[in-house]
C-alpha cells in the first residue's frame, strides 16, 4: 500500500479488477477437454519438494518489485489481460507450486522484454506480444517466467549477492562521511566502480546462465503437462533469434549479459 500511494500505477487495484475465477474455469475446461491430463502428468512427473514453498515475506517484497516495474506503463485491456492470465494460471496449476497467485500484466513498451516478480506477477511487453504467434508460444513465455518465480531464482541471487550489496553500502556511507568537495578523483572512481561491477557480473555469469537453462527446462515440462505443444517454445526462441540475433555477449571488455539464445535453442 505504501508503495502504490505515490506512484502512477496501482497494481492492487489492477489485480482485483482483472481476476475472474468463473472465466478461468470455463477457459480451463475448454482447453483440457481433448487432453489426457493424467497421462501427461504421468509422463512428465514433478515433485513439489524440488521447489521452495511460497514465502509470505517474499510475496510482500514481490509487490514492491512489481510496482517498480509497472511504472513503465501498463496497458489496461480487460479481455486480453484475463486471457493471458488464464493461460498463465493453467501453466501454474501444472507447475511445482499450483497455489502460486499468478497474474499477467502488459507493459506499454516497444522493447521485447518480460519480467517475473516473487509475488506471482508476470510482465510481458507489448512488443513481445506482437512477436508471439500462438497460444502455445505465450504459454512458454509465461512458463519460463513462472519457473523463475517457483524456483526462487531472483531471491537466491539476491542472497548470494549480499556481500557485494553490503560492501557498496559501506562505500556510500564512507563517501558521505568524508564530504569531499574535490571531485578530482570522481571520474576515476566511476571507472573503477564500473570495472569492478563488470568483473563481478563476469564471475557470476555461469550461475546466471543456469537460471535461464533451468527456467527453459521447467517451462517445457509445465506447458506439456498443461496440454501445450512444447515446440511452441522453441519456435518463439528461434523467431526472437532470427529477428534480433543473439544477446550481446560483452559490454565494454569484460561483461557477459544475458544467456546466449543460440545456446538455449541448441
Amino acid at each position: 500500500s505504501q508503495k502504490t500511494k505515490s506512484q502512477d500505477v496501482n497494481l492492487l487495484e489492477n489485480f482485483n479488477n482483472y481476476t475472474n475465477p468463473d472465466n478461468y474455469k470455463a477457459f480451463r475446461n475448454k482447453r483440457l477437454q481433448n487432453w489426457s491430463w493424467e497421462k501427461a502428468q504421468d509422463r512428465v512427473t514433478i515433485k513439489t519438494s524440488e521447489a521452495p514453498v511460497l514465502n509470505p515475506q517474499r510475496e510482500q517484497a514481490g509487490w514492491g518489485i512489481a510496482n517498480v516495474i509497472a511504472q513503465r506503463g501498463i496497458i489496461k485491456d480487460r479481455d486480453l489481460q484475463q486471457y493471458l492470465t488464464n493461460i498463465a494460471l493453467l501453466i501454474g496449476e501444472n507447475s511445482h507450486r499450483f497455489e502460486a497467485p499468478v497474474q499477467v500484466y502488459i507493459l506499454d513498451t516497444d522493447t521485447f522484454t518480460g519480467y517475473a516478480a516473487p509475488n506471482g506477477a508476470i510482465f510481458v511487453s507489448k512488443a513481445a506480444l506482437q512477436l508471439i504467434e500462438s497460444e502455445a508460444e505465450f504459454a512458454f513465455f509465461a512458463a519460463h517466467e513462472l519457473a523463475h518465480i517457483v524456483h526462487n531464482h531472483g531471491m537466491k541471487e539476491t542472497e548470494r549477492r549480499k556481500t557485494k550489496i553490503r560492501a557498496e553500502k559501506r562505500f556510500q556511507e564512507l563517501n558521505q562521511e568524508l564530504e569531499q568537495d574535490d571531485n578530482k578523483y570522481e571520474k576515476v572512481e566511476q571507472e573503477l566502480n564500473q570495472l569492478a561491477n563488470q568483473m563481478y557480473e563476469y564471475v557470476v555469469s555461469d550461475r546466471l546462465k543456469q537460471y535461464e537453462y533451468s527456467a527453459d527446462y521447467w517451462a517445457f515440462a509445465y506447458m506439456y503437462r498443461a496440454g501445450y505443444d512444447p515446440e511452441g517454445g522453441l519456435n518463439l526462441l528461434q523467431r526472437i533469434y532470427d529477428k534480433q540475433g543473439d544477446f550481446e555477449q560483452k559490454i565494454g571488455k569484460a561483461v557477459w549479459k544475458g544467456s546466449s539464445l543460440r545456446k538455449r535453442i541448441a
